[in-house]
């Protein structure tokens, strides 16, 4: 994870989009053994406004 971010913030796109990819199916397989789903940062529910 700590790579990405150092990627993202120094690289282009082509050279993080495959540590992206990497990350991604690391975290399948855990969830796969573990059996424990982690949700993705950005399926956060929105706040409804009144």
């Amino acid at each position: 994870g700590d790579l990405v971010r150092q990627l993202k913030a120094t690289g282009d796109k082509s050279v993080w989009q495959p540590e992206v990819t990497k990350l991604l199916k690391l975290k399948q397989e855990l969830a796969d053994l573990t059996g424990v789903i982690t949700p993705n940062p950005g399926d956060k529910k929105s706040k409804k406004k009144k």
